[in-house]
């Protein structure tokens, strides 16, 4: 499709091999271990040049999408918050789980207008039950979810990170015994929560993922 001057293209498949120079944001990978490897990628081209420094805009395979889900012990009745959700697909796969609600944030229009029609052409039932936004994902509000899921890049993470801090300091007197909120980082992790990391696994294509469980400020009831 034809948007704002850009091309996008739903129906290239991409697979970057290994290669020299790894610059992740260019969707150019150097290592089996980078988390550009392996994945379906859009045209670069349908892509600003500061969208790509905050994500790479890849799909999650969905098997790994699973695996993380299950890792994390995703169950029934939870919530989830995408912060660049890309095509969707992860708000579908938490739905299919019986998540209560699963929000996402897509900051690239034509990226947004994609997951869109995924979403509505998967049924009431499960695409009833996500919702898909157009902004920035740092405004969203990150307590009244169970789950957040983040695949940025260093640059996008540095940010979340810093939303997350915030939100960690708007009360010194914060509720510890509320339950802590799930974070997982997919390729790279937040550096400044390395205290709270519970969890630190390699998915079968070789990218990492971090998990977090982080206080965060309780003024929002849960979904």
């Amino acid at each position: 499709m034809i948007r704002r001057g850009r091309h996008f293209s739903t129906s290239t498949t991409q697979r970057l091999a290994p290669q020299e120079g790894c610059v992740c944001g260019l969707l150019v990978c150097n290592s089996a271990r980078c988390p550009v490897s392996n994945y379906q990628s859009w045209e670069s081209s349908s892509l600003s040049r500061s969208d790509q420094d905050l994500a790479p805009y890849l799909g999650s395979g969905w098997g790994d999408t699973d695996d993380i889900l299950d890792r994390i012990g995703f169950a029934a009745g939870q919530s989830l918050l995408d912060v660049g959700a890309g095509d969707g697909r992860v708000l579908l796969q938490a739905a299919h789980r019986g998540a209560s609600a699963a929000r996402g944030f897509e900051l690239n229009e034509d990226v947004f207008l994609l997951g869109r029609d995924h979403l509505a052409s998967s049924g009431q039932e499960v695409g009833g039950r996500c919702t898909l936004v157009h902004g920035d994902g740092l405004q969203a509000k990150f307590a009244a979810f169970d789950v957040v899921f983040a695949f940025l890049l260093p640059r996008g993470l540095e940010m979340l990170g810093k939303r997350l801090r915030e939100l960690q300091s708007v009360s010194v007197n914060r509720d510890t015994t509320r339950p802590k909120t799930t974070v997982v980082t997919r390729g790279w992790e937040m550096k400044e929560f390395r205290s709270a990391q519970n969890d630190h696994f390699v998915l079968s294509g070789g990218s990492d993922v971090f998990v977090y469980g982080i206080h965060l400020s309780a003024a929002e009831p849960r979904c």
